[in-house]
């Protein structure tokens, strides 16, 4: 699968320096590749993952705002990867004359609490919506209850907490968690 995302959604709270650079322009792509099967694993189960119809990605990304949660996903892992770099004698932090090491949890963390809540979001609407079908090929029809809500691991549907119409958070905390600043899930 191609990837959904490229470098113009890393700007912001999210931009990574560098991205000019071609090298780090593949690295970051190789990224985007590495993660977003496990992002849309998690998100939507592994076999619409898999085939990842391409009615679902409107839910998914927003090309003209460009921000995606799995822009946040992404960031999150490149960030936890780039805060060291490995050596023969292990793991350590570069060091640059006039500089210190800073600690980067609270922006990675911030990222990837926004992405729990932009995946709320989503299936709030794929859950409203409840059957999406494929303009250009109407036999291509996802229903969130049975395609998506099962395979991410919610079998019993008594599990779905409805509050005036809307999906109790409470749904999502096995798909993506929040994390607090040390890098634990609450």
């Amino acid at each position: 699968m191609e990837n959904l995302i490229d470098k113009t959604y890393f700007w912001g709270e999210l931009k990574i320096p560098g991205l000019s650079d071609p090298e780090n322009e593949a690295e970051l792509n190789l990224f985007i590749s590495q993660y977003q099967q496990e992002f849309l694993t998690r998100l939507l189960g592994e076999p619409l993952a898999l085939l990842f119809p391409g009615i679902l990605k409107s839910y998914i990304i927003d090309d003209t705002r460009k921000l995606s949660p799995l822009a946040n996903y992404v960031f999150f892992y490149y960030q936890k990867n780039n805060a060291t770099f490995s050596t023969t004698a292990g793991e350590k932090n570069m060091l640059t004359p006039n500089t210190s090491i800073a600690d980067d949890r609270p922006k990675t963390i911030n990222a990837w609490n926004k992405m729990v809540g932009m995946n709320q979001i989503i299936h709030q609407k794929l859950y409203e919506v409840n059957i999406i079908t494929d303009p250009s090929d109407l036999t291509v029809k996802v229903n969130y209850l049975n395609d998506i809500l099962y395979q991410v691991g919610i079998t019993n549907y008594q599990q779905i907490v409805l509050q005036n119409r809307k999906i109790s958070i409470q749904l999502f905390g096995g798909i993506f968690s929040m994390k607090n600043i040390y890098d634990i899930n609450l």
